[in-house]
């Protein structure tokens, strides 16, 4: 049957079998035939028990098909009262599986399987039920002419039931006493998905639409699942879940077999079309419902019974609303594996079309309960698969759609775990299928060959540890990678050259064999995730898992962060607010605060006694709470680093962890803390900054018709209605409480099918969260809608913990694994959200012509000075903006009286400049995707303070000529051809330019970036708007062009401003705010005093008025279009708004700009190149077209020609007068469908995006403005473009003027260079470098042949030389690695000299780019000028001056002199003034926080007189002596003594402190002079000097501080300094008046803003004469110093215990400090340490503790540097006695035990004769030859260190050369990992040390041996021991002697160390048992700073001592 025609219009199954000859059917058991009176025809009685053993069956054949396509089933039967029954209905899917769907009463619930659907069938409905209210929705149907007076049968194409279908009715009987009508699936979700119900007898009020949406909620089981997770749900639930209607559908009308379905409109009732027939037809409309648009499933499945008439319709009652969008969350990202299941389903996937584009589809589904551990397909035969796991292996088949499988007899074997399973691949080709082997693997080493085509075991092996005697045979491997945990699957890709991995511990990565790289793709936890945290400002998620561990995860790339590991077990945890701080809280009941960016543990509290279930920060982030299964509840201060504890309250909290891990909840005020307890009925509401108790909620009570105690299970607050508190409880409901009242408002039933694990609400509150067993719940927060919820499932065991991420577009569920989820739904602005908390009530189009009036609701009284009053109304809140959809009927009074309504009346009063509106908490805005919204730049540079515009009369600086137009502004430039007027902005200045002339005037008021400027239609006054600093309110300044002056500012928006416009008569002027603060401001133009504003909901773009109708305006933005009429009565003026949403027809776009056409169109822009059609008078869009391929910013109309100017840089000119003749049309047409022509006339190309355009009249002529800084005249009569006004695209960098002063030339950081004329200002060229800055250029020295060049350093440290002549690049030079920071040619331009950015200066050559010489005086300080002059012998060198900042009179100078100095000049006084000025210290660097003053007195300025009066002022005096003058010591106590308190009495003299200068010039100290005179005199405090000892000791300190080793502290390492000093870090005003101190007391304290070594010894001494010893003591001691400023033993000589047989070695810590520490002072970045790079970097020890012997010991570069690789060597020999470095291993015994060992380090002694040629062993292995070095042995170290690699890892091995004049004295002198004993080949006497050291030391002891037989270069002699060497090494079962020539550093000499590393890494396949004791200890480095160099004190401690 080909053709499906005879099916139509419908077929009769039992006559089309013709089922009464039972031959293409079948019956079984007690089935029989009789004629039934009330149907009139005959009926099949089925009787028996059981229902399987009486039946019928169609077709007869089970595996054939009756071939029926149609989408509908209708059965009538009808079941015996008590009779159980049952029926079948298969049905194929489109993936050719069958499924059985059946309906039984037999069943209670819904069941599923892959290929069975289990529906229980409800008979009747109990009373009160959930059924019972939602039933009798379940029935329809009306009569066919019922039917014909609604006039259905004729416009519908409906017709009457046919013959076999009608169900006669007796006269005087009623058809719903003898028939139930039922349909499945219900009529959408008001009947349970999963169930068949009967309805009762609809009632007659039921059976017309009504738009009255019932108050009762139905309860409902809607399961709607994510795309993401289908994989993860049964097909089943995909079957059944309904599908929505796609949004923007047509309505249409489809047909059910000629019956007729009609499917309704979305929006309008499906019968009512036209208005004024609706009242009618809606009345006269009985039974006939209406469908909602949500639930239209025409793929689903129908079960329908008829009415007498036949008839009946695919409809409800009402329209239907659910929670949109549909699906509300997407599956995102997973981290981890999921948990383990029972249960498995095999999938079979056709992946054949996924490179093609095409779909996955499904092959076949098998659901099995047999363990699958490892599954894989066959390589030949992608039908076939086998499987293992548990106690089993099955081969699978995909067949005819079906999969099957066999299991394989295992016999005895039974009981084996398999973990893997593989194919023998052998020639396929010749190979039959029933002759392949398989092979699988088990967990106990066994190896399993088995007979494919028997499915039988043929062969068993078991995988044994390799023996010694087999050991030389056994495979080499290639390389090998060591994982954290044992791997638990490998598998190998098709080319053999990736190997991907999995281990036990959570892990997945690949191996890549031609690199040998292993790269880490996933880790996870490996036991449950049990709670979780985000940190929404850094993206990070923390997490704790039962593993024991927590982990933090990059939320954007899924990748680990961090991982804390602790012997407690991890039980929640909580991010700050705001820091980078995380709390965790432990089973033991300990809190530990952590510092993420430092890994640093900030606290650690031990208060609680209990598992901790609850840990959370408020959200301000001052306080943390935590709460343990004890009942205890602690309060924190989060505002400290330690978080002291302020407050622990006991038995508060309700006992037990069911609760955990949130069981707190604080409300987004931080105002309010609830827990459940004190038991687990109450629920307390606590202050929460005192856990004082508030109020005691007893939620056991709410329910009283419940019999049993319902218990509080979880609980949040709801941010945005911080009044409700949710409740999760025990009996699966949700109870919305006050906080204020302790009142129920809101109770939520059967919430999940399982208890509720957790739930939240999102921040605007309009959606709340919840977890029930493994699936996630999004509500509707209001429970307004008909379908108020959706069901996620994905994970695959109980969910912990489910939140929405802190920035709402996610949501984050963590159980078995963590899931990431996007959440779909945007927030909304609550003025216009129909569904929000605050209801906005407005009028649709449709409903109604006028605009909504808001003067009801809002109104103002400009006049008096009026007050912001709302209006009392039904909804919460006030109307702002009207939506264009209707609005739903509001709820009533009693379903609403949850809610607590308040009236804002007179709220706010109205100012002439400004009116505050209502913030609404919870919305953040939003930045928008698109050039045209104005963003400012950022701002680097701000205002001196100190600057100060001259006063009227005062000499000053004139603004003379701007350059440049700012391409960043939106709309700031205007053009008024009429009256001349050009104006533009650039930066904060508005240009006001006269075309004619070329003269300038210029607006300054601004301080900040103008954003937006407009013009009166007349000319005469100019507004411009920009951001203020000040009060965060932008400033928009009004000028009067003709005087120049502001006539007017205003201060109203918070954020920038995005458009200002005037009206056509200029009596109105409009502001538009930005995306912060989306305000439209109407102001008088008059007074500029606001009229009127409008608060809207999203980003406006752009605003217009209309220029024919005064009262007429727009604005365009991310929303749609805003359509705005302005109502005036009297004084007050009303500003009413309707916005229309953008047509979908041009897709989710923005709307960007907008002009008017005539008086009856606008034309909008899109942000993707649309331009679209609007009839202002019906506000609808009735054309579009795609005008550009980018975003389009600038729309001008005039006349009909329409000028576009977009993001992809083309300005168009359009020909638009068809559209004025184009009717209105009803539907939404594009130029291509609707035939109007649109004409591109001309178009043209610009430098960049177009920003502003200003046109004449005819559209001929005009000014276009671009993002390149560039002003354009476009003239379309010839097609031309003119640049008027061209700059900079960014911060210009440097200026500088030609010798002639003709020229000047500018550079930027858009990496252009231009040479204006400095006459004219005109651009002469420009040169253009792209992707590079360029920071500084110069002009060449004026020649002879007048050929001016520029030289330009760019920030890729390249110069480049133009030729302005030529117009082109001269010759480009590289002299630099960083940017070039200074450039200058030399006087006479033979070399240019050019300064990095790391204080480099370079001489190169103009000529052939040579660099000539490098200078490095200024290396580590950036160099900003350079200057050359000409040399002039009588001259003196040139010296610097420079005014003093703080006195003008003062100059300070330094130059040509004796002594590096600076010199102060006083201008009135023409001398050096003999002292200094008065110095303040401020108050914050003195720890007592009092300022000081310091006075400085000269003796030869001053008098006595004036001392006397200034030491009677003075608090303390300090005087100062020269420590190499004796005369300046005796003075002390001769003169300034009795001068200071020679009359003072004891009790009342000056305290005197003696400060002795110049001490760097003494060898020794002069205290043994002062101290006789401290004695003499009690009140001298204390004599300050420091000592040498403490100079040295300071400047280590000073190094060791400097960890970028620019010779210079910064602020980061100040304030590291300070905090790891004292605590805590310096505020960064202290830090600057620390440096100012230093700068105004040294001459070369403070470089580059930071602190030099001078400024640091001075700011100590300083402490030190003010007496604060203390803190340089805590420095002292803090670096390890003691009292004598010696080195403490205890930092000299840590303490390391390492048990016997263990070593040490360095770990990564220690490795990566000391490549840290190498890069630091590698500064030529060779990878090298030249000599001075090694002294440096022991800059801080008394002497160098690497001698000469380390270029012999470790490996070094050719030039004989020590490589970065030889100095790691050198640290792993030497660092054996710092303690921080080093972690101890594990005892050799257990290495010999596991066979494997964790070192990587090892000791080889080398022993032999002497001229045995042990030397040039060592040195070979350096890769060095002895032969071409020259010098003798005792010149080389006996130790050489280097890395072999050993299985594919990289070991350390140390040679020893053991001298063999020294005897071994005991057995511990000979130990060591490996020895080597080295014979000479040529000398017959060699061997025989070599056999004797053998048997005295190795022969029985556990360490292996390795022989080498050296020299074999010259002729090999036989030896005189008894045996040959080879004989002696089988005797003694060692391997054979390995040949080495010093003569050949080749391959052969590299095994011969591989070999020995390898002896020492694997000593257990050498025979021996390793000994109880061990040399060598191996290191590893830690990350204390201070060890390092303690270490090479040490060294250097050591040797003097």
């Amino acid at each position: 049957m080909a053709s499906k025609d005879w099916q139509h219009p419908y077929v009769n199954i039992f006559k089309h079998v013709k089922v009464e000859d039972w031959k293409r059917s079948a019956k079984q058991g007690d089935v029989s035939t009789y004629t039934d009176k009330t149907l009139k025809c005959s009926v099949y009685r089925i009787k028996g028990p059981v229902p399987a053993n009486s039946y019928i069956l169609v077709p007869k054949n089970s595996h054939r098909s009756l071939g029926l396509t149609g989408r509908y089933f209708y059965l009538l039967f009808r079941p015996t009262p008590g009779k159980y029954f049952v029926v079948h209905l298969d049905v194929a899917a489109e993936e050719g599986q069958v499924i059985r769907m059946s309906f039984s009463n037999m069943y209670k619930e819904f069941k599923s399987t892959a290929t069975w659907l289990q529906f229980p069938f409800l008979c009747g409905a109990a009373k009160d039920s959930l059924y019972e209210s939602t039933a009798k929705y379940a029935r329809y149907g009306i009569s066919f002419s019922e039917a014909k007076l609604m006039g259905l049968a004729s416009s519908q194409g409906t017709g009457p039931m046919p013959r076999e279908m009608s169900f006669p009715v007796p006269k005087g009987a009623s058809w719903h006493d003898l028939y139930d009508y039922i349909r499945f699936p219900s009529n959408g979700t008001k009947l349970p998905f999963d169930s068949i119900q009967k309805g009762d007898n609809p009632k007659p009020e039921a059976r017309c639409v009504s738009n009255q949406r019932s108050p009762v909620r139905e309860e409902f089981r809607c399961v709607n699942l994510s795309k993401a997770v289908q994989d993860r749900v049964s097909l089943i639930q995909q079957i059944t879940t309904p599908k929505s209607l796609p949004r923007n559908r047509t309505p249409m009308v489809t047909s059910v077999p000629k019956l007729g379905l009609v499917t309704t409109h979305q929006e309008d009732d499906w019968l009512c079309h036209d208005d004024d027939q609706q009242e009618l037809e809606c009345s006269s409309l009985h039974q006939l419902t209406r469908r909602p648009h949500s639930n239209t499933d025409d793929e689903g499945i129908h079960v329908f019974v008829h009415s007498e008439n036949g008839f009946s319709k695919h409809v409800e009652d009402s329209v239907e609303e659910k929670l949109l969008p549909d699906p509300i969350l997407r599956l995102k990202s997973i981290i981890g594996f999921g948990g383990a299941t029972t249960k498995y389903m095999v999938v079979v996937w056709n992946t054949l079309n996924v490179n093609k584009g095409g779909q996955v589809t499904i092959l076949a589904k098998a659901h099995t309960d047999v363990d699958i551990h490892t599954m894989k397909v066959a390589f030949f035969d992608d039908t076939r698969m086998v499987s293992c796991g548990r106690e089993n292996i099955r081969l699978w088949r995909v067949r005819n759609g079906t999969l099957r499988s066999c299991p394989v007899n295992l016999g005895e074997y039974h009981s084996q775990d398999f973990t893997d399973v593989a194919f023998g691949e052998g020639d396929s080709s010749r190979q039959h299928l029933d002759d392949r082997t398989l092979f699988a693997s088990s967990r106990s080493g066994h190896i399993f060959e088995i007979d494919y085509s028997r499915v039988a075991i043929r062969n068993v092996r078991r995988l044994l540890p390799v023996q010694q005697q087999h050991a030389e045979r056994r495979e080499k491997w290639t390389f090998k990678t060591e994982h954290e945990g044992p791997v638990s699957l490998v598998l190998a890709s098709s080319d053999s050259l990736q190997v991907l991995a999995a281990t036990s511990t959570g892990n997945l990565g690949f191996l890549d064999v031609s690199s040998r790289g292993y790269s880490t793709l996933m880790r996870s936890h490996t036991d449950t995730v049990i709670g979780f945290s985000v940190d929404g400002i850094r993206r990070h998620l923390t997490t704790a898992s039962s593993d024991g561990t927590v982990r933090i995860w990059n939320m954007d790339s899924l990748h680990q962060l961090y991982d804390f590991v602790s012997e407690d077990s991890p039980c929640t945890v909580a991010f700050h607010p705001s820091e980078q701080v995380f709390s965790c809280g432990f089973s033991s009941g300990v809190i530990r605060v952590f510092d993420v960016s430092s890994a640093k543990l900030l606290a650690e509290h031990t208060q609680h006694r209990g598992e901790v279930v609850g840990l959370t920060f408020s959200p301000n982030g001052e306080f943390m709470y935590s709460a343990d299964s004890q009942g205890s509840l602690a309060l924190y201060n989060s505002s400290e680093e330690d978080h002291n504890l302020i407050r622990v309250v006991c038995n508060v909290a309700a006992r037990g962890t069911e609760r955990a891990p949130d069981a707190l909840s604080v409300s987004s005020d931080s105002l309010c803390l609830a827990f459940v307890g004190p038991t687990e009925y109450i629920v307390t509401i606590a202050d929460a900054q005192s856990l004082d108790e508030v109020l005691h909620v007893d939620v056991s009570i709410l329910d009283v018709g419940s019999p049993h105690l319902d218990s509080a299970v979880k609980l949040c607050f709801s941010p945005a209605s911080t009044e409700h508190l949710l409740v999760a409880t025990s009996a699966n409901k949700i109870l919305w409480v006050s906080t204020k009242t302790g009142r129920l408002l809101r109770e939520l039933s059967k919430v999940h099918r399982h208890q509720c694990s957790s739930l939240a609400v999102s921040d605007d509150s309009r959606f709340l969260l919840t977890a029930g067993h493994n699936a996630v719940k999004v509500w509707d927060y209001n429970m307004q809608l008909d379908i108020n919820s959706q069901m996620f499932i994905g994970h695959s065991q109980p969910i912990c913990q489910v939140r929405f991420t802190p920035d709402q577009l996610g949501v984050v569920s963590v159980g078995d694994a963590i899931f990431l989820w996007d959440f779909l739904a945007h927030p909304v602005d609550p003025l216009t959200d129909n569904r929000s908390p605050l209801r906005v009530s407005c009028i649709s189009p449709s409903q109604s012509g006028n605009f909504v009036d808001l003067t009801s609701q809002i109104s103002y009284n400009i006049s008096t000075g009026g007050r912001l009053n709302v209006m009392k109304d039904k909804a919460f809140g006030s109307s702002s903006i009207c939506d264009d959809t209707p609005n739903n009927p509001a709820v009533s009074d009693q379903a609403m009286s949850f809610l607590k309504v308040t009236e804002l009346v007179n709220t706010s009063a109205l100012s002439s400049n400004h009116m505050d509106t209502v913030q609404l908490k919870g919305m953040n805005p939003v930045r928008p995707d698109c050039y045209k919204h104005f963003f400012p730049r950022f701002k680097t540079s701000t205002l001196d303070p100190a600057a100060v515009a001259p006063q009227a009369g005062e000499k000053g600086i004139k603004l003379n000529a701007v350059i440049g137009y700012n391409g960043n502004g939106r709309g700031n430039m205007v053009w008024s051809p009429d009256q001349g007027l050009f104006a533009y902005s650039c930066g904060c200045v508005v240009v006001v330019e006269y075309l004619h002339t070329g003269c300038q005037r210029h607006l300054q008021g601004h301080t900040e970036e103008i954003s937006c400027l407009a013009v009166t239609n007349d000319a005469q006054t100019v507004a411009s708007a920009a951001g203020s600093s000040k009060d965060n309110r932008s400033l928009i300044c009004i000028w009067d062009v003709q005087t120049g002056t502001c006539r007017e500012t205003i201060s109203h928006h918070r954020g920038a401003v995005q458009s200002l416009a005037f009206s056509r008569d200029d009596r109105l002027f409009l502001s538009v705010g930005d995306f912060s603060d989306p305000e439209v401001a109407l102001w008088s133009s008059k007074t500029f005093q606001l009229l009127s504003s409008v608060r809207v909901s999203g980003p406006v773009h752009d605003a217009a008025f209309s220029p024919s109708a005064a009262s007429q305006l727009a604005c365009v933005g991310s929303h749609g279009v805003y359509f705005c009429l302005i109502h005036t009565h009297g004084q007050n003026v009303d500003l009413k708004v309707q916005k229309v949403k953008t047509p979908v027809q041009v897709g989710d776009v923005e709307l960007t700009a907008l002009c008017y056409h005539m008086d009856s169109f606008l034309f909008t822009a899109t942000n993707r190149g649309h331009v679209c059609v609007w009839n202002v008078k019906t506000q609808s869009c009735f054309m579009t077209w795609e005008a550009d391929e980018g975003e389009i910013g600038v729309l001008l109309c005039r006349g009909n020609r329409l000028l576009t100017g977009s993001k992809t840089s083309w300005l168009r000119l359009w020909d638009v007068a068809a559209v004025e003749s184009m009717k209105p049309q009803k539907k939404l047409q594009s130029v291509d469908h609707s035939g109007t022509t649109v004409v591109l006339e001309q178009e043209i190309m610009l430098d960049g995006t177009t920003v502003s355009a200003a046109f004449d009249n005819t559209m001929d002529m005009g000014i276009v403005g671009t993002t390149a800084g560039t002003l354009w005249y476009i003239n379309w009569s010839d097609n031309s473009s003119i640049r008027l006004v061209s700059g900079h695209r960014t911060k210009v960098n440097n200026v500088v003027f030609s010798y002639d002063e003709s020229h000047f030339a500018t550079c930027s950081e858009d990496g252009s260079v231009r040479v204006w004329s400095a006459p004219s200002n005109e651009l002469v060229v420009q040169f253009q470098v792209l992707n590079q800055a360029c920071g500084c250029l110069c002009w060449s020295p004026p020649s002879s042949n007048n050929s001016a060049c520029l030289a330009a350093g760019y920030s890729d440290g390249t110069v480049r030389i133009f030729r302005l002549a030529s117009s082109e690049m001269e010759i480009k030079l590289h002299p630099h690695h960083v940017a070039v920071t200074a450039i200058q040619y030399s006087a006479n331009g033979h070399v240019i000299l050019s300064a990095g950015k790391n204080g480099l200066v370079t001489v190169s050559s103009p000529v052939n780019g040579a660099t000539i010489r490098v200078i490095r005086d200024h290396k580590g300080a950036s160099i900003t000028t350079i200057q050359c002059v000409k040399e002039q012998d009588d001259s003196p060198p040139p010296s610097l001056a420079a005014f003093c900042p703080t006195d003008p009179d003062l100059v300070v100078y330094t130059g040509y002199g004796v002594e590096k100095e600076l010199s102060f000049y006083s201008l009135t006084k023409k001398q050096v003034p003999p002292r200094a000025e008065e110095i303040t210290i401020p108050a914050d660097v003195t720890p007592e926080k009092v300022p000081t003053h310091i006075v400085d007195y000269s003796e030869k300025e001053q008098s006595d007189e004036f001392l006397r009066n200034e030491i009677i002022k003075a608090n303390v005096v300090c005087v100062v002596y020269d420590v190499t003058n004796e005369d300046t010591i005796d003075k002390i106590k001769t003169k300034w003594i009795p001068l200071v308190n020679g009359d003072a009495e004891k009790g009342n003299k000056v305290p005197i402190i003696l400060a002795g200068n110049k001490s760097d010039l003494r060898s020794g100290s002069s205290m043994e002079t002062i101290l006789p005179i401290m004695n003499q005199f009690s009140e001298i405090e204390t004599c300050v000097e420091l000592k040498p000892l403490c100079v040295r000791a300071l400047s280590r300190i000073f190094y060791i501080s400097d960890q970028d080793n620019d010779r210079i502290l910064s602020d980061a390492e100040l304030n590291r300094f300070q905090k790891s000093c004292f605590g805590n870090p310096l505020a960064p005003q202290a830090l600057d008046d620390v440096k100012t101190v230093v700068w105004k007391n040294t001459s070369d304290g403070v470089q580059d803003n930071g602190l030099t070594l001078n400024g640091f010894l001075f700011l100590n001494t300083l402490f030190i004469q003010r007496g604060r010893h203390e803190t340089t003591w805590t420095i002292l001691r803090k670096f390890g110093y003691d009292d004598n400023l010696e080195l403490t033993d205890d930092y000299l000589y840590p303490e390391l215990r390492v048990p016997i047989s263990c070593t040490t070695e360095l770990n990564h810590l220690g490795l990566q400090f000391l490549q840290q520490l190498f890069d630091k002072y590698d500064e030529d970045k060779d990878s090298a340490l030249s000599p001075t790079e090694l002294r440096n970097l022991f800059c801080v020890c008394p002497y160098m503790p690497w001698g000469a012997e380390v270029y012999v010991t470790v490996p070094t570069t050719h030039e004989g540097y020590i490589s970065n690789h030889g100095y790691l060597c050198q640290w792993t020999y030497v660092s054996n006695s710092v303690i921080n470095m080093y972690g101890v291993t594990r005892e050799k015994e257990v290495d010999l035990e596991k066979r494997q060992t964790q070192r990587t380090v090892f000791l080889c002694k080398v022993i032999g004769p002497r001229g045995t040629g042990k030397t040039a062993f060592l040195q070979a292995f350096l890769g060095h030859s002895v032969v071409s070095m020259g010098n003798p042995s005792s010149a080389f170290s006996p130790y050489a260190i280097n890395t072999v690699h050993v299985s594919n890892q990289e070991k350390y091995l140390i040679l020893n050369e053991v001298d063999v004049e020294a005897e071994f004295l005991k057995a511990s002198d000979a130990t060591c990992d490996v020895a080597c004993l080295m014979y000479d080949s040529s000398d017959p006497q060699s061997f025989d040390y070599c056999a004797s050291i053998y048997k005295q030391h190795y022969m029985e002891s556990n360490i292996p041996c390795v022989l080498v037989a050296s020299k074999v270069d010259l002729p090999e002699v036989k030896q005189f021991h008894g045996m040959s060497p080879a004989e002696f090494c089988y005797k003694h079962r060692l391997p054979p002697p390995l040949p080495f020539s010093s003569l050949f550093l080749d391959s052969t000499n590299k095994n011969i160390y591989a070999r020995l590393a390898w002896a020492a890494t694997y000593p257990h396949l050498n025979g021996s048992d390793m000994s109880s004791s061990s040399f060598w200890l191996r290191v590893a480095l830690g990350s204390a700073v201070v060890a390092v160099l303690g270490f090479a004190i040490y060294r250097a401690v050591a040797r003097l001592k």
